[in-house]
């Protein structure tokens, strides 16, 4: 029910290929790389001065390692370079478009022709659209950009969702989540969002949050968090 548009003023986006009512299911996406708790390497009675910072950044330095160490297919390649684009253009930050997830150059620069189907992530782990196996690892030099792209594109959650988790199999949800899941980092910001999403089992699960969203509407995402509920001037800070 979604289809990658560009979106003038934002680049690449995602709309509704169709009428969409509260809690319908748009995505079921596998990740790039997906860390836990387990992944993560903190220091006992660190200087985090209580406000998370500390954590976040052991989340973000545990999924940059994965997708240095990952053996990649030709399609999560594409992806990956489609969300460099991003990335890269983001790193001067002055001229922040209101509102908006990144800057109006940035997604000016990355439009849907430039954007790799949304089926080709959808396959069995490790195996191209072809058939063929994942089969080259990012070059060091990477490793900068890939900074870029995960500040830019991560997902990341508390833990996974609860309920799918007990209705499943009744084991405790894994905790302290961050993946890359190139589909949702295709959903541009909105203050007023249109989607909710959440993670169970490695994949990301999007639904409608909203009744009513009309055939070609832009499906959005809220991606400054609690900042939301913010004044205007701190909102565009964020």
């Amino acid at each position: 029910p979604v289809s990658l548009v560009d979106v003038p003023g934002q680049g690449v986006g995602l709309s509704a290929t169709k009428g969409l009512g509260l809690g319908d299911l748009l995505l079921v996406t596998p990740p790039l790389a997906y860390i836990t708790e387990e992944d993560l390497e903190l220091d006992e009675g660190g200087d985090d001065d209580g406000d998370g910072s500390e954590l976040l950044d052991a989340k973000f330095e545990a999924l940059q390692a994965v997708l240095l160490s990952k053996k990649y297919t030709r399609a999560e390649h594409a992806w990956l370079d489609a969300l460099t684009e991003v990335a890269v253009a983001e790193e001067d930050d002055s001229n922040v478009a209101d509102g908006g997830k990144t800057q109006p150059q940035a997604r000016d620069a990355l439009r849907a022709g430039a954007v790799p189907e949304l089926s080709t992530l959808i396959m069995k782990e490790g195996e191209d659209t072809d058939g063929g196996q994942a089969e080259s690892t990012l070059e060091p030099s990477y490793a900068k950009r890939l900074e870029g792209i995960v500040q830019a594109n991560a997902y990341e959650a508390a833990s996974e969702d609860l309920d799918l988790a007990m209705v499943g199999t009744g084991a405790a949800p894994a905790s302290e989540v961050m993946g890359l899941w190139p589909h949702y980092a295709m959903l541009n910001h909105s203050c007023m969002p249109n989607t909710i999403s959440y993670p169970h089992k490695g994949m990301l699960i999007t639904r409608a949050s909203r009744a009513n969203i009309s055939n070609a509407a832009p499906l959005t995402a809220n991606y400054i968090g609690d900042l939301v509920l913010s004044p205007l001037d701190v909102r565009r800070e964020a």
